[in-house]
């Protein structure tokens, strides 16, 4: 099951964290969303919103529970008039696309989908397999 977004043209971009907070034009622009994906509850600061923290270990994904996975969805839901949206983990190679791939999953985009599975090799794949189990008990 998909969920709908209003503008579902959002450009998705994996970056990692520290690159992210580098990017200066980003806390004063409204047309961008942000997933901070980290195990560092307060360690990162970052003056912009809408933006959502998940705290998820790049482990076997076991951390990932269906409520977590419910306020992802519902976030992912509230986005409207978002352009693109950042998926930010600590080095960007293995939780955030995971992420990136379970969203566009979510959003039923298939071939952005198969992208970054082609092109991140070492995207978890526990943390994607657990996001996508979780929600498809959702339904």
């Amino acid at each position: 099951m998909k969920i709908e977004i209003m503008n579902n043209h959002i450009q998705i971009k994996i970056v990692p964290i520290p690159t992210m907070l580098k990017t200066p034009h980003l806390s004063s622009s409204l047309n961008h969303a942000i997933l901070f994906i980290t195990t560092h509850p307060n360690y990162y600061q970052f003056g912009c919103t809408p933006f959502k923290i998940i705290h998820i270990k790049d482990s076997d994904g076991t951390d990932i529970t269906r409520c977590m996975v419910k306020n992802i969805v519902r976030w992912l839901s509230s986005l409207d008039g978002i352009d693109t949206l950042y998926v930010c983990c600590d080095a960007g190679l293995c939780r955030s696309p995971a992420m990136a791939k379970f969203i566009c999953d979510v959003l039923n985009r298939p071939d952005e989908s198969r992208y970054i599975s082609e092109n991140y090799p070492f995207l978890n794949t526990n943390v994607y397999q657990s996001l996508y189990n979780q929600w498809l008990s959702l339904y």
